[in-house]
């Protein structure tokens, strides 16, 4: 793999429109790629000064896929090429089924709520790249295909410095930057609130990242580095995935993968994480209410204590080693980690480096890459048959 075109808006979009700031999806995987030398391209983006929206240019696209026709085009593709103000017009997707090249999808956040996106992007792409253990199983199960790959972390450079001593002077004591998602904002709000010795706690909304200094990828990871733990969850409590014809019954999974744990670990920050259990009674949906929705700090402290999963990891698959991370049961069990004892800290910042190298680190995923595509080498797809040949694809997809 020596030239990939990279299809991904540069900036975070909403309804189309630019927010203003580094979309860290693409600027991870420009600098994952460029560390591993491979050749990166990348289509023009025209932007409208009237309404800030953004738009590929498709015209710029096929130029470069008519210029670089060995090129794997890898796709950004949580956004749908096909809603109301969207920044991929829909004849990126003729383009994409017309080309003989490879053509590899990301799809980090795999829902079963989106079907006809992923009909989309599977009828278009040798294979789709996901985050999600079970939600591969069960797309590969819904859709009768291999096309969906799980790869189990987002690649990010490492931006690490493994000198504990230095660790020990970062300013902050924990730090988050992200969605105000309900259940987050709870738990760091309870985490303050609570607060007795005053450690130094830093939150900073994704929202407000565009009025901040955070404006940039590089900005955002540099104030991680400030940071020695970095408060990280799912990107929702669970995932609920429906009956296919193979597998009768729902299946409930973790929620959705987020990025935060790897860039933690890649700049040397040990992530915070907790996770509540997956449980779907009344009491537990009760429970939940309380914690996330009352107005009563008291209801808020018994609803939340002891709540989290003691074996709880936040990847979708097990790599051999639960260390380099602290799971915590609740604020409280937070604010105590942010004590911990110097040498048990000294440990677990060494092993956040291992398991950087291990999960994170670039270089495995480009390897991971490339052996998907040499799974692939025999297939010679001229998606443009697909216009008389129908469904032909399914067939060579489980090839």
């Amino acid at each position: 793999m020596d030239k990939v075109i990279l299809v991904a808006c540069p900036y975070l979009t909403d309804c189309g429109r630019s927010i203003g700031i580094e979309s860290d999806i693409h600027r991870h995987f420009l600098d994952t790629f460029t560390a591993s030398e491979v050749e990166i391209v990348e289509p023009e983006w025209t932007v409208s000064p009237e309404t800030n929206s953004i738009t590929l240019n498709t015209r710029s696209l096929r130029h470069l896929i008519a210029a670089n026709p060995e090129a794997i085009v890898f796709i950004d593709g949580n956004i749908p090429p096909n809603a109301p103000g969207t920044t991929y017009p829909e004849d990126l997707i003729t383009i994409l089924r017309e080309r003989i090249g490879k053509n590899i999808v990301l799809l980090p956040d795999l829902q079963h709520t989106e079907p006809d996106m992923y009909d989309l992007w599977l009828h278009c792409s040798n294979f789709i790249i996901t985050f999600q253990k079970i939600g591969a199983e069960w797309a590969n199960e819904n859709y009768n295909t291999t096309a969906f790959r799980y790869y189990n972390c987002i690649p990010v450079p490492s931006r690490r410095c493994d000198d504990f001593d230095e660790f020990m002077r970062r300013p902050i004591d924990m730090g988050y930057a992200g969605s105000s998602k309900n259940f987050r904002e709870s738990f760091i709000g309870m985490m303050l609130a609570e607060n007795r010795e005053n450690r130094i706690i830093s939150k900073v909304s994704s929202h407000t990242r565009s009025g901040s200094n955070l404006k940039t990828t590089r900005e955002y990871m540099r104030f991680l580095s400030e940071c020695r733990f970095v408060f990280a969850t799912r990107a929702n409590l669970h995932e609920i995935y429906p009956p296919t014809d193979v597998s009768p019954l729902p299946r409930q999974a973790p929620g959705r993968f987020a990025g935060r744990v790897a860039e933690a670990l890649a700049v040397g920050a040990i992530p915070l994480y907790w996770e509540p259990p997956r449980k779907s009674g009344k009491l537990s949906k009760r429970r939940a209410s309380l914690a996330f929705g009352s107005r009563f700090r008291a209801l808020k402290r018994i609803a939340f204590r002891g709540w989290g999963r003691s074996d709880a990891w936040p990847f979708d698959d097990d790599p051999g080693m639960h260390s380099g991370i602290v799971v915590v049961l609740d604020p409280w069990e937070a604010l105590q980690a942010l004590s911990m004892p110097k040498e048990r800290l000294a440990a677990i910042f060494q092993e956040g480096s291992a398991l950087f190298e291990r999960l994170a680190q670039p270089r495995r995923f480009v390897e991971w890459l490339e052996f998907e595509l040499s799974k692939d080498n025999e297939r010679h797809i001229d998606f443009s048959a697909e216009k008389s040949h129908g469904d032909d694809r399914q067939d060579e997809t489980n090839h």
